[in-house]
């Protein structure tokens, strides 16, 4: 799992903020358990929204405490000065009093006023910082998505390929498999294709019983472009095609055309594309069947 991905995906500041889906809650918690990177993530930024909160804190002013005190004492040097002239006037005053101490006194409407701007303005910050996050989130989700869509195409090219090597290389098992089994079956012969230098050497795996044939090349001499090498047998001393012998098959064990009692095996350069005849001016390799 690409978990830088994961991380910048910005799945994690969801999940802190709360706007993750069940799923997408359980999928992060999961992970947290598993990958140490995520949860550290998400412990740092459980930390940064705590910081920003508490940053966010509006203190009261320092005159407020002040005036609340000289408000308080203003109201009960008031009552005091005050004095009832008859019983009448007690009741009449009592009820001033009620109505007065129902009513907020300015202080009051002072300070109140004071925190609903103060909640006004940190709900006019949060509204900003959680839009700006929620931009920011909706965008790297947009660029995360991407690059796992670029990710998943790019595995699906992979996978592919890997499989059309894995069946290449089971056929190539399978023909070695075979080859081997051939080469050490009962009546096969191995004949040694000599050429005019040490270097030059072939060698042709024949069953007696079956008629496979198999060539190993070990090496044969140079040619030019415009020809090929090509592979013969020689039958009541007449020449049999088997084929052109590629590059490709020098040092490793290749099947060939079948063929019935053989008298010898050999080699030639011919023009490109093969020939009808062997040129015997550019023999290569040669061996009998003993």
């Amino acid at each position: 799992m690409d978990i830088k991905s994961f991380i910048a995906s910005g799945i994690l500041e969801d999940y802190v903020m709360g706007l993750t889906s069940e799923q997408e809650t359980q999928a992060v918690q999961c992970l947290s358990k598993i990958y140490p990177e995520i949860l550290q993530e998400v412990q740092a930024l459980e930390v940064t929204m705590e910081n920003l909160a508490l940053s966010m804190q509006v203190a009261p002013s320092a005159g407020l405490r002040n005036q609340i005190l000289q408000s308080i004492e203003q109201e009960i040097a008031t009552e005091q000065e005050q004095t009832p002239s008859s019983q009448s006037n007690s009741v009449i005053t009592t009820a001033k009093t009620q109505s007065t101490e129902e009513k907020p006194t300015p202080s009051k409407i002072n300070y109140l006023l004071l925190g609903f701007l103060v909640l006004l303005v940190i709900g006019i910050s949060l509204i900003t910082y959680y839009g700006i996050s929620a931009q920011s989130t909706i965008a790297n989700q947009q660029q995360s998505i991407a690059e796992l869509e670029q990710k998943i195409n790019a595995l699906d090219l992979s996978l592919d390929t890997q499989r059309e090597e894995q069946v290449e290389l089971e056929e190539k098992l399978k023909l070695k498999k075979m080859q081997l089994a051939m080469v050490q079956a009962k009546g096969t012969k191995h004949i040694v294709m000599k050429g005019k230098t040490k270097k030059c050497e072939s060698i042709i795996y024949w069953n007696a019983l079956d008629a496979s044939t198999c060539l190993f090349i070990r090496h044969l001499p140079p040619k030019k472009v415009s020809e090929d090498y090509q592979l013969w047998a020689i039958i009541d001393d007449k020449p049999v095609d088997l084929g052109i012998v590629s590059e490709g098959m020098f040092k490793e064990l290749s099947m060939v055309k079948s063929v019935k009692k053989p008298d010898a095996f050999a080699i030639t350069i011919e023009p490109k594309g093969g020939s009808a005849k062997p040129n015997l001016d550019k023999l290569c390799t040669f061996g009998k069947v003993v």
